[in-house]
């Protein structure tokens, strides 16, 4: 069960990606990637991790993504042709700018 569940993750998060990149406009100078896919034990949600560059615009990218997100369900519903397809719910995932923060320190000590 838990391949399936981390196969999932994978597909969705390469699906979700390129449907971004065709369908969704941000406002200019933004940049939002897919960081990770997490998917409930029971199929039935799907937290999707956004990194969003500069990291102030994220509420709107985030609002962006969750207003499109059921045009996303039923897009990879078509693609994928699972029975059951999770809840996709976008987050933010300030990871990258953590990491650029910490080598920030590292480099000025």
């Amino acid at each position: 069960m838990k391949f399936r569940k981390e196969r999932l993750n994978s597909v969705l998060r390469d699906e979700l990606s390129k449907m971004i990149q065709k369908e969704i406009e941000f406002p200019a100078g933004v940049l939002a990637t897919i960081t990770e896919v997490d998917t409930a034990p029971d199929f039935s949600e799907s937290k999707v991790g956004v990194a969003v560059l500069p990291s102030d615009k994220s509420n709107e990218v985030l609002k962006i993504l969750n207003e499109q997100a059921g045009h996303f369900y039923s897009l990879i519903f078509k693609k994928l042709k699972i029975y059951s397809v999770p809840k996709i719910k976008f987050i933010y995932d300030p990871g990258s700018e953590n990491a650029a923060r910490v080598e920030e320190i590292s480099l000025k000590q």
